[in-house]
C-alpha cells in the first residue's frame, strides 16, 4: 500500500521515527513526550533546601491562613487563585479524600518516571519539581448539619521549591 508524502510530516526539533522500518533495541528506554511550553525558571531543576515565598507585591488578605472560613469550595479556591496569580504560580485540584479537598501548585508531585534511588534527570516537559505549596480544605458541619457547603482551611504550606514567574502567564 503506498502512502502520500504529506502522511509523514515532521515536526521542527524532532527526527521522524518510524517503527517498522527502525525499531528501537529491545534495552532501549524510549519514551516518547510532546514538546511543552516552559519558562527557563520552569525548566531548571531545583537547587535542594532553596525555598521561595510571595513577594511584598500580594496583599496580606490574599495570603492564605489556616482557619479561614469560606461559604463554598470555589470562594476557597477563588482566594488561592487570586493568592497564586499576585505571588506567580499555576494552581490545580489535588485531590479529595471524604471531607478534605486539596488545591496546590501545578509543580506538585514527581514525574512518574522517576526511580527513587538513581540520579535524578530533570525531564525538561515536565513542570513537576515536588512543590510542596498546598491549601488543604475541609469540610464545615453548621449547627448539626453534616454537610453545609461551608469550607475552611486546615492547612496551607506557602514555600515553593521552584522559583516563582515575575509577572502573570495567564494560567
Amino acid at each position: 500500500m503506498k502512502q502520500d508524502a504529506s502522511h509523514h510530516q515532521r515536526t521542527p526539533g524532532f527526527a521522524r521515527h518510524d517503527v517498522a522500518t527502525a525499531p528501537a533495541p529491545e534495552d532501549a528506554d524510549v519514551q516518547v513526550t510532546p514538546p511543552a511550553t516552559l519558562t527557563a525558571a520552569e525548566m531548571a531543576t531545583p537547587e535542594e533546601g532553596q525555598t521561595y515565598t510571595h513577594g511584598p507585591n500580594v496583599p496580606e488578605e490574599l495570603v492564605p491562613k489556616v482557619g479561614m472560613f469560606f461559604d463554598s469550595e470555589e470562594e476557597a479556591y477563588e482566594l488561592f487563585r487570586k493568592y497564586a496569580e499576585k505571588a506567580g504560580f499555576p494552581i490545580k485540584w489535588d485531590g479529595a479524600k471524604g471531607t478534605v479537598r486539596d488545591i496546590s501548585c501545578s509543580m506538585s508531585g514527581h514525574w512518574p518516571y522517576f526511580k527513587p534511588g538513581q540520579q535524578r534527570v530533570r525531564n525538561k516537559f515536565s513542570k513537576k519539581t515536588g512543590c510542596k505549596v498546598h491549601m488543604k480544605l475541609k469540610d464545615v458541619e453548621t449547627d448539626g448539619e453534616e454537610y453545609s457547603g461551608k469550607v475552611m482551611i486546615e492547612q496551607v504550606c506557602t514555600e515553593h521549591n521552584h522559583p516563582l514567574a515575575k509577572k502573570h502567564r495567564g494560567w
